[in-house]
């Protein structure tokens, strides 16, 4: 795994916990047509009771999951942090806590530090190279 690919994670776990509780709001709104069938062709032998039983079981199993998620998430967040502080330089240290803790496009992290875009994309490939080497099992 390359030191991109390592502080990225924080974003694609964000990504994920934003799509699990899309998941859970649509499971929500399903309780409240989960009874009414409007297909008229459609001919059901056997009544099923417990649909909201099962909607409800879902819904606390897919929160159960949500709940680790964010866990996960925020013990990643932690562990990215320090080890982002741990580098020596403060450029290097303020980019990649922009771009890869706060999420921000490199573009913005640039505007926000007052660089030009080309200058931090150079201290962006400086600041990787400085944390796979003080962090070996990332690479470049």
């Amino acid at each position: 795994m390359t030191a991109k690919e390592y502080l990225s994670q924080i974003k694609e776990k964000n990504l994920e916990i934003i799509k699990q509780k899309e998941f859970i709001t649509r499971l929500r709104y399903s309780l409240s047509i989960a009874g009414i069938d409007y297909a008229k062709d459609k001919v059901q032998s056997s009544v099923d009771f417990d649909k909201f039983g099962k909607i409800f079981a879902q819904i606390d199993d897919e929160s159960e999951k949500l709940s680790f998620m964010q866990e996960e998430l925020v013990n990643l967040r932690v562990k990215i942090i320090n080890e982002i502080r741990e580098l020596e330089k403060n450029v290097y240290k303020d980019l990649l806590y922009l771009v890869y803790v706060d999420c921000k496009k490199l573009k913005k992290a640039a505007n926000i530090m007052n660089f030009s875009y080309d200058y931090a994309k150079e201290i962006h490939k400086e600041s990787l190279f400085e944390f796979s080497k003080k962090y070996p099992p990332y690479t470049t």
